[in-house]
Protein backbone atom coordinates (compact mmCIF):
# COMPACT_ATOMS: atom_id res chain seq x y z
CA UNK A 1 0.00 0.00 0.00
CA UNK A 2 2.99 2.46 0.64
CA UNK A 3 4.20 1.88 -2.65
CA UNK A 4 0.49 2.43 -4.37
CA UNK A 5 0.31 5.51 -2.08
CA UNK A 6 4.13 6.67 -3.47
CA UNK A 7 2.96 6.00 -7.30
CA UNK A 8 -0.95 7.73 -6.69
CA UNK A 9 -2.06 4.12 -8.18
CA UNK A 10 -4.81 1.65 -6.40
CA UNK A 11 -8.81 1.46 -5.95
CA UNK A 12 -8.59 4.18 -2.96
CA UNK A 13 -12.24 2.74 -0.91
CA UNK A 14 -10.78 -0.86 -1.26
CA UNK A 15 -7.12 0.14 0.79
CA UNK A 16 -9.10 2.31 3.00
CA UNK A 17 -10.76 -0.22 4.10
CA UNK A 18 -8.22 -2.99 4.30
CA UNK A 19 -5.62 -0.54 6.45
CA UNK A 20 -8.76 0.55 9.36
CA UNK A 21 -9.26 -3.31 9.54
CA UNK A 22 -5.52 -4.22 10.07
CA UNK A 23 -5.49 -1.56 12.40
CA UNK A 24 -8.35 -2.45 14.89
CA UNK A 25 -7.31 -6.39 14.35
CA UNK A 26 -3.95 -5.33 15.52
CA UNK A 27 -5.06 -3.05 18.14
CA UNK A 28 -7.53 -6.02 19.85
CA UNK A 29 -4.46 -8.37 19.93
CA UNK A 30 -2.34 -5.58 21.43
CA UNK A 31 0.58 -4.92 19.06
CA UNK A 32 0.03 -0.96 19.36
CA UNK A 33 2.85 -0.28 17.27
CA UNK A 34 1.53 -1.91 13.63
CA UNK A 35 -2.24 -0.82 14.79
CA UNK A 36 -0.40 2.93 14.38
CA UNK A 37 1.40 2.10 11.57
CA UNK A 38 -1.90 1.07 9.64
CA UNK A 39 -3.58 4.20 10.84
CA UNK A 40 -1.22 6.06 9.77
CA UNK A 41 -1.54 4.80 6.23
CA UNK A 42 -5.26 4.89 6.42
CA UNK A 43 -4.52 8.72 7.28
CA UNK A 44 -2.49 8.94 3.62
CA UNK A 45 -5.53 6.98 1.57
CA UNK A 46 -8.23 9.90 2.78
CA UNK A 47 -5.76 12.54 2.31
CA UNK A 48 -5.92 11.21 -1.47
CA UNK A 49 -9.44 11.05 -1.16
CA UNK A 50 -9.92 14.28 0.62
CA UNK A 51 -11.49 13.17 3.25
CA UNK A 52 -10.80 15.21 6.36
CA UNK A 53 -13.51 13.98 8.05
CA UNK A 54 -12.23 10.60 8.02
CA UNK A 55 -8.43 11.82 8.11
CA UNK A 56 -8.82 13.46 11.31
CA UNK A 57 -10.39 10.12 13.01
CA UNK A 58 -7.58 8.00 11.68
CA UNK A 59 -5.20 11.00 13.27
CA UNK A 60 -7.06 10.33 16.52
CA UNK A 61 -6.78 6.43 16.63
CA UNK A 62 -3.31 6.79 15.78
CA UNK A 63 -2.49 9.20 18.62
CA UNK A 64 -4.43 6.72 20.78
CA UNK A 65 -2.14 3.58 19.88
CA UNK A 66 0.55 5.52 21.69
CA UNK A 67 -1.64 6.38 24.86
CA UNK A 68 -2.60 2.59 25.06
CA UNK A 69 1.55 2.16 24.77
CA UNK A 70 2.19 4.52 27.47
CA UNK A 71 -0.75 2.56 29.62
CA UNK A 72 0.75 -1.14 28.45
CA UNK A 73 4.20 0.62 30.07
CA UNK A 74 2.40 1.00 33.63
CA UNK A 75 1.02 -2.37 33.99
CA UNK A 76 3.19 -5.04 35.82
CA UNK A 77 4.67 -5.32 38.90
CA UNK A 78 6.92 -2.44 38.37
CA UNK A 79 5.70 0.27 36.20
CA UNK A 80 7.99 2.00 33.65
CA UNK A 81 7.19 5.50 34.17
CA UNK A 82 10.05 7.15 31.95
CA UNK A 83 9.47 4.66 29.07
CA UNK A 84 4.98 5.68 29.83
CA UNK A 85 5.88 9.46 29.95
CA UNK A 86 7.79 8.46 26.51
CA UNK A 87 4.36 7.51 24.53
CA UNK A 88 1.90 9.62 26.72
CA UNK A 89 4.00 12.49 25.17
CA UNK A 90 3.82 11.36 21.25
CA UNK A 91 -0.10 10.41 22.22
CA UNK A 92 -0.83 14.11 23.08
CA UNK A 93 0.94 15.99 20.88
CA UNK A 94 -1.20 13.49 17.76
CA UNK A 95 -3.92 14.53 19.76
CA UNK A 96 -3.20 17.88 19.52
CA UNK A 97 -2.65 17.67 15.89
CA UNK A 98 -5.56 16.43 15.16
CA UNK A 99 -7.57 19.00 17.15
CA UNK A 100 -9.29 16.03 18.96
CA UNK A 101 -11.66 17.09 21.56
CA UNK A 102 -10.54 19.50 24.12
CA UNK A 103 -11.25 17.91 26.99
CA UNK A 104 -9.41 14.42 25.74
CA UNK A 105 -6.73 16.35 25.24
CA UNK A 106 -6.64 18.27 28.66
CA UNK A 107 -7.11 14.52 30.47
CA UNK A 108 -4.02 12.91 28.28
CA UNK A 109 -1.83 16.19 29.19
CA UNK A 110 -2.75 15.67 32.78
CA UNK A 111 -1.49 12.13 32.66
CA UNK A 112 1.80 12.99 30.47
CA UNK A 113 2.56 16.29 33.45
CA UNK A 114 1.88 13.14 36.37
CA UNK A 115 4.15 10.34 34.67
CA UNK A 116 6.85 12.47 34.11
CA UNK A 117 6.83 13.83 37.66
CA UNK A 118 6.41 9.78 38.59
CA UNK A 119 9.35 8.98 35.94
CA UNK A 120 12.25 11.22 38.50
CA UNK A 121 12.13 8.28 40.56
CA UNK A 122 13.38 5.78 37.58
CA UNK A 123 16.51 7.89 37.50
CA UNK A 124 19.23 6.20 39.53
CA UNK A 125 22.88 7.84 40.06
CA UNK A 126 25.63 6.21 38.33
CA UNK A 127 27.18 4.39 41.60
CA UNK A 128 31.14 5.83 41.54
CA UNK A 129 32.27 6.55 44.36
CA UNK A 130 35.61 8.92 43.60
CA UNK A 131 37.48 8.55 46.49
CA UNK A 132 38.30 5.09 44.99
CA UNK A 133 40.42 6.67 42.48
CA UNK A 134 44.32 6.56 43.32
CA UNK A 135 45.89 9.54 45.30
CA UNK A 136 42.35 11.24 44.61
CA UNK A 137 41.83 12.36 48.50
CA UNK A 138 45.40 12.98 49.45
CA UNK A 139 46.00 15.55 46.79
CA UNK A 140 42.74 16.94 47.61
CA UNK A 141 43.08 17.42 51.39
CA UNK A 142 46.93 18.69 50.36
CA UNK A 143 45.36 21.58 47.93
CA UNK A 144 42.32 22.54 50.80
CA UNK A 145 45.55 22.69 53.15
CA UNK A 146 47.35 24.59 51.09
CA UNK A 147 44.47 27.09 49.98
CA UNK A 148 43.64 27.30 53.96
CA UNK A 149 47.35 28.48 54.74
CA UNK A 150 46.89 30.76 51.47
CA UNK A 151 44.13 33.03 53.22
CA UNK A 152 44.77 32.82 56.57
CA UNK A 153 46.76 35.01 59.28
CA UNK A 154 46.23 38.52 56.87
CA UNK A 155 43.93 41.10 57.07
CA UNK A 156 40.60 41.00 56.12
CA UNK A 157 40.85 43.05 52.54
CA UNK A 158 44.25 41.05 51.83
CA UNK A 159 42.68 37.45 52.53
CA UNK A 160 39.52 39.02 50.12
CA UNK A 161 41.76 39.65 47.91
CA UNK A 162 43.60 36.47 47.94
CA UNK A 163 40.32 34.55 47.39
CA UNK A 164 38.95 36.63 44.61
CA UNK A 165 41.89 35.75 43.11
CA UNK A 166 41.94 32.00 43.98
CA UNK A 167 42.45 30.27 40.32
CA UNK A 168 40.75 31.47 37.32
CA UNK A 169 37.36 31.17 36.15
CA UNK A 170 36.67 28.03 33.46
CA UNK A 171 39.22 27.92 31.24
CA UNK A 172 37.08 27.87 27.79
CA UNK A 173 39.24 27.06 25.17
CA UNK A 174 41.02 24.49 27.40
CA UNK A 175 37.54 23.30 28.01
CA UNK A 176 36.25 23.18 24.66
CA UNK A 177 39.63 21.04 23.53
CA UNK A 178 39.61 18.38 26.07
CA UNK A 179 35.94 17.94 25.07
CA UNK A 180 37.00 17.28 21.88
CA UNK A 181 39.73 15.50 22.55
CA UNK A 182 38.23 13.29 24.71
CA UNK A 183 35.28 12.87 22.00
CA UNK A 184 38.29 11.25 19.41
CA UNK A 185 37.67 7.78 21.76
CA UNK A 186 34.27 7.71 21.81
CA UNK A 187 30.83 7.29 19.29
CA UNK A 188 28.31 7.51 21.72
CA UNK A 189 27.96 12.24 21.36
CA UNK A 190 28.47 12.01 17.97
CA UNK A 191 25.53 10.01 17.41
CA UNK A 192 23.47 10.22 19.92
CA UNK A 193 21.65 13.41 22.41
CA UNK A 194 20.54 13.70 25.31
CA UNK A 195 17.51 15.37 27.40
CA UNK A 196 18.07 17.83 30.32
CA UNK A 197 14.82 17.45 32.96
CA UNK A 198 13.47 20.52 35.38
CA UNK A 199 12.68 19.23 38.75
CA UNK A 200 8.97 17.99 37.89
CA UNK A 201 10.35 15.69 34.72
CA UNK A 202 9.66 18.08 31.87
CA UNK A 203 11.96 18.40 28.91
CA UNK A 204 13.92 21.78 29.41
CA UNK A 205 16.39 21.27 26.41
CA UNK A 206 17.58 18.87 24.09
CA UNK A 207 21.22 18.40 23.46
CA UNK A 208 21.86 16.89 19.80
CA UNK A 209 24.69 14.64 19.08
CA UNK A 210 27.83 17.30 18.45
CA UNK A 211 28.47 15.37 14.96
CA UNK A 212 31.93 14.65 13.21
CA UNK A 213 34.78 16.46 12.58
CA UNK A 214 34.71 19.60 10.72
CA UNK A 215 30.72 19.08 10.53
CA UNK A 216 30.58 19.65 14.52
CA UNK A 217 27.23 21.08 15.98
CA UNK A 218 29.11 24.41 17.68
CA UNK A 219 25.03 24.87 19.85
CA UNK A 220 25.35 21.03 21.01
CA UNK A 221 29.05 21.46 21.91
CA UNK A 222 28.36 24.40 23.99
CA UNK A 223 25.47 22.87 25.72
CA UNK A 224 27.91 19.98 26.44
CA UNK A 225 30.58 22.35 27.69
CA UNK A 226 28.56 23.90 30.23
CA UNK A 227 27.51 20.43 31.01
CA UNK A 228 30.48 18.95 31.68
CA UNK A 229 31.63 22.30 33.71
CA UNK A 230 28.27 21.81 35.98
CA UNK A 231 28.99 18.22 36.79
CA UNK A 232 32.89 18.16 37.23
CA UNK A 233 34.73 21.65 37.35
CA UNK A 234 32.59 23.90 39.50
CA UNK A 235 31.95 21.21 42.10
CA UNK A 236 35.68 20.39 42.05
CA UNK A 237 36.41 24.12 42.33
CA UNK A 238 34.04 24.41 45.07
CA UNK A 239 35.12 21.89 47.08
CA UNK A 240 38.95 21.96 46.11
CA UNK A 241 39.41 26.05 46.55
CA UNK A 242 36.92 28.23 47.53
CA UNK A 243 34.82 26.07 49.59
CA UNK A 244 38.07 25.89 52.38
CA UNK A 245 38.65 29.63 51.83
CA UNK A 246 35.77 30.84 52.58
CA UNK A 247 35.67 28.83 55.88
CA UNK A 248 38.89 30.14 56.91
CA UNK A 249 38.06 33.74 56.34
CA UNK A 250 34.94 33.24 58.06
CA UNK A 251 36.74 31.82 61.36
CA UNK A 252 39.12 34.59 61.26
CA UNK A 253 37.18 37.31 60.76
CA UNK A 254 33.68 38.76 62.10
CA UNK A 255 31.95 39.31 58.41
CA UNK A 256 30.59 42.65 58.74
CA UNK A 257 28.71 44.66 56.08
CA UNK A 258 31.16 47.57 56.68
CA UNK A 259 34.36 45.24 56.51
CA UNK A 260 32.47 44.59 53.13
CA UNK A 261 32.21 47.91 51.82
CA UNK A 262 35.53 48.52 49.75
CA UNK A 263 34.51 46.36 47.64
CA UNK A 264 31.38 47.41 46.11
CA UNK A 265 32.05 51.31 46.99
CA UNK A 266 32.36 53.85 43.82
CA UNK A 267 32.77 50.56 41.75
CA UNK A 268 32.00 50.74 38.22
CA UNK A 269 30.46 47.49 37.95
CA UNK A 270 28.12 48.61 40.57
CA UNK A 271 24.94 50.80 39.91
CA UNK A 272 24.93 53.43 42.34
CA UNK A 273 22.31 52.60 44.70
CA UNK A 274 22.86 49.06 44.89
CA UNK A 275 26.14 48.45 46.66
CA UNK A 276 23.92 47.75 50.05
CA UNK A 277 21.99 44.51 48.37
CA UNK A 278 25.81 43.47 46.97
CA UNK A 279 26.67 43.57 50.84
CA UNK A 280 24.60 41.55 52.19
CA UNK A 281 24.47 38.88 49.65
CA UNK A 282 28.09 38.54 49.71
CA UNK A 283 28.13 38.49 53.87
CA UNK A 284 25.30 35.41 53.48
CA UNK A 285 27.75 33.80 51.30
CA UNK A 286 30.26 34.18 54.11
CA UNK A 287 27.34 32.19 56.51
CA UNK A 288 26.22 30.23 54.29
CA UNK A 289 23.27 31.21 53.86
CA UNK A 290 22.79 30.34 49.84
CA UNK A 291 19.62 30.84 50.15
CA UNK A 292 19.65 34.42 51.16
CA UNK A 293 22.95 35.08 49.17
CA UNK A 294 21.57 33.97 45.96
CA UNK A 295 18.14 36.00 45.87
CA UNK A 296 20.47 38.96 46.55
CA UNK A 297 22.89 38.43 44.26
CA UNK A 298 21.33 37.28 41.11
CA UNK A 299 19.76 40.27 39.87
CA UNK A 300 22.33 42.18 40.93
CA UNK A 301 24.16 40.27 38.63
CA UNK A 302 21.64 41.54 35.75
CA UNK A 303 21.86 45.05 37.33
CA UNK A 304 25.83 45.16 36.91
CA UNK A 305 25.70 43.45 33.18
CA UNK A 306 23.16 46.45 31.93
CA UNK A 307 24.85 49.02 34.16
CA UNK A 308 28.53 47.96 32.31
CA UNK A 309 26.93 47.91 28.83
CA UNK A 310 25.27 51.41 29.43
CA UNK A 311 28.74 52.48 30.14
CA UNK A 312 29.81 51.15 26.74
CA UNK A 313 26.87 53.15 25.01
CA UNK A 314 25.15 49.71 24.31
CA UNK A 315 21.39 50.29 23.66
CA UNK A 316 20.17 47.88 26.97
CA UNK A 317 16.37 48.39 25.78
CA UNK A 318 14.25 48.34 23.41
CA UNK A 319 11.17 50.39 21.80
CA UNK A 320 8.45 48.52 21.10
CA UNK A 321 5.62 49.44 18.15
CA UNK A 322 3.35 51.18 20.94
CA UNK A 323 6.24 53.69 21.79
CA UNK A 324 6.85 51.64 25.25
CA UNK A 325 10.31 50.43 25.94
CA UNK A 326 11.65 47.25 27.88
CA UNK A 327 15.04 46.18 29.28
CA UNK A 328 16.43 43.37 28.29
CA UNK A 329 16.98 40.72 30.43
CA UNK A 330 20.23 38.26 31.38
CA UNK A 331 19.15 35.99 28.72
CA UNK A 332 19.81 38.80 26.23
CA UNK A 333 22.98 40.36 28.00
CA UNK A 334 24.96 37.80 28.68
CA UNK A 335 25.03 37.18 24.76
CA UNK A 336 25.87 40.71 24.15
CA UNK A 337 29.32 40.80 22.08
CA UNK A 338 30.51 43.96 24.12
CA UNK A 339 29.64 41.81 27.33
CA UNK A 340 32.37 39.44 25.71
CA UNK A 341 34.43 42.35 25.08
CA UNK A 342 35.02 43.37 28.61
CA UNK A 343 34.39 40.50 30.60
CA UNK A 344 35.90 38.06 28.48
CA UNK A 345 34.84 34.30 27.48
CA UNK A 346 35.95 32.38 30.19
CA UNK A 347 33.97 34.54 32.81
CA UNK A 348 30.94 34.83 30.50
CA UNK A 349 30.97 30.94 29.93
CA UNK A 350 30.65 30.65 33.62
CA UNK A 351 27.90 33.40 34.48
CA UNK A 352 25.55 32.07 30.84
CA UNK A 353 26.52 28.36 32.42
CA UNK A 354 24.98 28.84 36.22
CA UNK A 355 22.68 31.65 35.60
CA UNK A 356 20.64 31.02 32.00
CA UNK A 357 22.05 27.64 30.32
CA UNK A 358 19.53 24.88 31.05
CA UNK A 359 22.13 22.55 30.38
CA UNK A 360 23.63 24.28 33.22
CA UNK A 361 22.16 25.31 36.51
CA UNK A 362 19.71 27.92 35.25
CA UNK A 363 19.75 29.55 38.55
CA UNK A 364 18.11 33.14 37.72
CA UNK A 365 15.33 31.85 35.27
CA UNK A 366 14.03 28.91 38.01
CA UNK A 367 14.54 30.79 40.98
CA UNK A 368 13.12 34.30 38.91
CA UNK A 369 9.84 31.68 38.61
CA UNK A 370 9.82 29.98 41.40
CA UNK A 371 10.96 26.46 40.42
CA UNK A 372 13.93 26.02 42.37
CA UNK A 373 13.41 23.87 45.91
CA UNK A 374 15.05 25.02 48.68
CA UNK A 375 17.66 22.66 49.15
CA UNK A 376 18.64 23.47 44.83
CA UNK A 377 20.23 27.04 46.40
CA UNK A 378 22.82 24.74 48.28
CA UNK A 379 24.52 23.21 44.88
CA UNK A 380 28.18 23.62 44.31
CA UNK A 381 26.98 26.44 41.67
CA UNK A 382 25.30 28.74 44.17
CA UNK A 383 29.47 28.53 46.05
CA UNK A 384 30.90 29.16 42.64
CA UNK A 385 28.68 32.20 41.67
CA UNK A 386 29.38 33.73 44.99
CA UNK A 387 32.79 33.54 44.57
CA UNK A 388 32.58 34.75 41.05
CA UNK A 389 30.50 38.13 42.12
CA UNK A 390 33.36 38.62 44.91
CA UNK A 391 36.05 38.60 41.81
CA UNK A 392 34.14 40.71 39.49
CA UNK A 393 33.60 43.08 42.10
CA UNK A 394 37.61 43.09 43.17
CA UNK A 395 38.39 43.90 39.15
CA UNK A 396 35.20 45.99 38.75
CA UNK A 397 37.55 48.64 37.68
CA UNK A 398 38.18 46.91 34.46
CA UNK A 399 34.58 47.03 33.68
CA UNK A 400 34.94 50.78 33.15
CA UNK A 401 35.40 52.26 29.70
CA UNK A 402 38.33 53.85 29.60
CA UNK A 403 38.77 57.61 29.83
CA UNK A 404 39.73 59.60 26.93
CA UNK A 405 42.30 62.20 27.84
CA UNK A 406 42.52 65.70 26.16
Amino acid sequence: MSILLLLKAGDINRYTILSERLAREFAISGEWHFSESYWNVAQNWHRMAKDDSALKCSMIEAAECNISLAQEGLNGQQPQNAYAAHWMGRGLEGLRRAKANPARIAEVHRKFLSLQKEALSDLKPFDFDPESLPGLKENRDKVQETVTKHVSGLDFERAILRLALLGQPTDYESLKKNELENADHTIWDKICGANQLDGSGKVADVLAPIGFGEDVDETALRKKLVQTACMIYWPNAVEWRIDPARRAISEEHPIRTRDLAFLVTNNPFIPEGHEGIYLRGIQAGFFGDWLLAMHLLIPQIEASLRHVLQQYEVVSSTLESDGTQKERDINQLLWDETAEDVFGPDILFDLRGILIERFGSNMRNESAHGLMHEGAFYRGESVYLWWLVIRLCWIGFRSSPPTELP
